[in-house]
């Protein structure tokens, strides 16, 4: 058995203010003091080592009036879980049940209700209970997963929920809740080396997820293959598809939206793991059924000319054409079928560069040099900016057609009129070409046994222009010269020995 407690208590945090009306600097706070307390009690039993665990935590704020529309007074989350192991580990049952509590300011759990975890102010989710003066919030959560792990033959199964009211925020994080998920998966693998190969293995599987109010969210099929040759170069490749679905955060809080039927497919080749020199080659493609398309070219090369130096590039080029990016949203105005407001989207041509590089060099058994260097580049253009028609399908009425304009000033920004001219519309230009570079330069000396020294110096710059062009390897290049920030630090430790 095992037991862990940790707690912390952090200090009410103040940031200084200007007015500009008066010429006057200020403070005012922005953080509570909060504690935070987190126990963790794990017991282990049976020749197959099973586990059982129980974990709690537990968060109070010191709010005022002032910051209690944007914390969180009290929250808790706690839960069971457990991995049970039989027939010498050859097959596991996992999972875990919790829960979290929230307890705050109505305005404060009307700020979460609404926030992108949940959107319980969605104007078609009959079955959520939005209610702009409750002062708690309650959730739950659990997970079950079978699976067998040994032999050439394996499978897994598994379900959970998150409930529509689940939040771990405040001591964890969770992107979205509302969803009830299961999983299945086969795989066959052969491990033993034959006349061409070292090892394969052929995965299928599938997942799928619903919310709580029975739209399909999700379903995902996955066919994969994976094979070593006797030179121990590694061949991969999968295909997935995923039919039309629902999405109900497409619209940001308003109702739900189908979304396309999606396939991908990727082929990977590597040359062998460890090698002196070696490289990876990655190729990816999908599309849609509403016209998006996704090229990918990646991969990467490493080179160890000698023990002392390794070097390792690591590019990324990304071409992603998305039918339905969301734009914003205008209350008031819209059809009947959208509930009274204009959901607005567009398609995009993005395109990405990115290429990590690394060198490691070791000067001598105590003084080694590491750097690190990340040039970025991408570009985004809107197009075909409509709104949606209605709730639950994907069809826009596109700007500049059926009884409306669209024009666009010097400046990239647009003006749409409908109904004669009554509804004007503004949306600022959504274009964007950003570069970055961020980098780490470490030298590390450890100048008597025990004792080192460090040298730091980083790099984050940025640059940003409101236009749209296809992004290149001479994009990579400016990013160099971008404006930014550096950062220099020393760090030194002296061991003092004790005996």
């Amino acid at each position: 058995m095992s037991l862990g407690v940790l707690t912390a208590v952090t200090a009410r945090e103040s940031a200084r203010t200007f007015d500009s009306t008066s010429g006057s600097f200020g403070r005012t706070e922005v953080a509570p003091p909060a504690g935070y307390g987190v126990v963790r009690l794990q017991q282990e039993f049976g020749a197959s080592k099973s586990v059982v665990g129980v974990t709690l935590t537990a968060l109070h704020r010191g709010l005022d009036s002032v910051l209690a529309p944007s914390f969180d007074r009290r929250a808790y989350a706690g839960g069971a879980d457990w991995v049970l192991r039989w027939d010498r580990g050859a097959y596991e049952l996992r999972g875990y049940a919790g829960f979290t509590h929230l307890r705050g300011d109505a305005r404060d759990i009307d700020r979460v209700q609404r926030s992108p975890v949940h959107y319980f102010q969605r104007p078609d989710a009959r079955y959520l209970n939005y209610d702009s003066t409750r002062t708690t919030f309650t959730g739950s959560v659990a997970n079950i997963w079978f699976r067998k792990t040994k032999g050439n033959l394996l499978f897994d199964l598994q379900y959970g929920w998150e409930s529509p009211a689940y939040d771990p925020n405040d001591v964890g994080r969770l992107g979205n809740a509302d969803g009830r998920t299961a999983f299945a998966g086969m795989i066959y693998r052969q491990t033993k080396p034959r006349a061409w190969f070292q090892n394969y293995t052929a995965t299928l599987n599938a997942f799928t997820e619903y919310d709580f109010g029975g739209d399909r969210q999700a379903l995902f099929s996955e066919l994969y293959g994976e094979v070593t040759l006797k030179n121990f170069w590694n061949l991969s490749s999968y295909f997935d598809y995923q039919p039309s679905s629902f999405d109900h955060s497409a619209t940001r809080g308003g109702p739900s939206m189908r979304t396309a039927a999606i396939w991908n497919w990727v082929v990977r080749l590597a040359s062998k793991t460890g090698a002196k020199n070696s490289w990876v080659g990655r190729v990816y493609y999908g599309g849609d059924d509403l016209g998006s398309q996704t090229y990918r070219l990646s991969g990467e090369i490493s080179v160890r000319p000698s023990t002392r130096f390794q070097f390792t590039a690591t590019p990324n080029y990304l071409r992603d054409i998305e039918a339905r990016q969301y734009v914003t949203t205008f209350t008031g105005g819209g059809p009947a079928a959208t509930y009274g407001s204009r959901y607005v989207f567009a398609k995009i041509d993005q395109s990405t560069f990115v290429t990590q590089l690394r060198a490691n060099y070791t000067i001598g058994p105590d003084l080694t040099l590491q750097l690190y260097g990340e040039p970025f580049a991408a570009s985004g253009r809107y197009y075909g900016i409509g709104e949606l028609m209605a709730a639950r399908t994907s069809t826009l009425r596109e700007y500049g057609t059926n009884g409306t304009t669209l024009a666009r000033s010097s400046a990239g920004d647009y003006t749409i009129t409908d109904n004669g001219g009554a509804d004007t519309l503004q949306i600022p230009n959504p274009d964007f070409n950003i570069l970055s570079f961020r980098s780490n330069a470490v030298l590390r000396w450890e100048w008597r046994r025990g004792s080192t020294l460090y040298l730091v110096w980083a790099q984050n710059r940025s640059g940003f222009e409101p236009t749209a062009r296809l992004v290149g390897f001479g994009d990579l290049v400016d990013s160099f010269g971008a404006r930014g920030d550096n950062f220099f630090a020393v760090k030194i430790s002296y061991w003092i020995p004790v005996n």
